[in-house]
């Protein structure tokens, strides 16, 4: 008996690395309170130990092991001695330009396998055979502490054609201005058939998903560029930087001059 495999099983979402990545030894400066990152946190601990907090509950990093942070996720972190670590920044994108991971809200870890932080230590200073051989290790320990967490906050959502080809406009020409008019001239639709499909098969509105998705793309920026806040506004299609930064507020309860002096841990 042959069992098939879908396109879904054999083409996966991405593994995107943004923000920085590295090794490094952490002394009692590594302290941070109600960390928010836009991405997800993986750490691999070698030496020592560190603390992380969430919702008033400790969780004590230990070498040998691997933790993740989904994207999202307000944490506390600290370092009472010495903690040496190998971590990476990334994102997990749906169909939708949203991270798959941000409903998680839970911190997991899981045992290393004997060497394998050795091995992928020694496969960050090679060249393009070994970083693709890194990612192909990045994405083990990312998918068996996945595992450990409940499968359906993090499924795939599946779309009608039309409302899949409206999230892929919005994504290609997105700004805060982008109105429901618009994109349903560009896909030749009425535009009460499409503010109805959209909202019946995501629970929001077209006009809700586009600040949802424009307030994230600031995150982003604000924690890996170093354009300024205006130019981050402008690029988003706000009309300044003010009206920007009262929606990002609103949403985040940091202004994104608060979010952007987050340590990004």
């Amino acid at each position: 008996m042959i069992q098939e495999m879908t396109r879904e099983h054999l083409n996966p979402p991405e593994l995107h690395i943004v923000s920085d990545s590295g090794y490094v030894e952490l002394d009692r400066s590594w302290n941070h309170t109600n960390s928010l990152q836009p991405y997800s946190c993986l750490y691999l601990v070698a030496e020592g130990e560190g603390v992380l907090t969430l919702r008033g509950e400790e969780i004590v990093m230990r070498p040998g092991n691997a933790y993740l942070m989904p994207a999202g996720t307000v944490f506390s972190y600290r370092c009472d001695r010495r903690l040496v670590k190998l971590f990476f920044h990334f994102n997990i994108l749906g169909r939708d330009g949203l991270d798959l991971l941000r409903n998680l809200q839970e911190i997991h870890g899981v045992p290393m396998r004997e060497g394998e932080l050795d091995e992928m230590l020694r496969l960050s200073k090679g060249e393009l055979a070994q970083s693709l051989a890194l990612r192909h290790r990045l994405y083990d320990v990312v998918s068996r502490l996945l595992a450990t967490y409940p499968a359906e906050q993090m499924r795939p959502q599946s779309y009608s054609t039309l409302v899949s080809r409206a999230m892929e406009y919005i994504q290609a020409n997105l700004s805060y201005n982008l109105s429901c008019r618009e994109i349903a001239e560009a896909l030749f639709v009425a535009e009460v058939t499409l503010r109805q499909k959209f909202k019946k098969e995501t629970g929001r509105t077209p006009r809700n998903y586009i600040e949802e998705l424009v307030l994230f793309q600031g995150e982003l920026m604000l924690k890996t560029t170093r354009m300024s806040i205006g130019q981050i506004s402008s690029k988003l299609g706000f009309c300044d930087q003010f009206y920007f930064s009262r929606r990002f507020t609103a949403h985040y309860k940091l202004s994104p001059r608060e979010y952007r002096r987050q340590e990004n841990g």
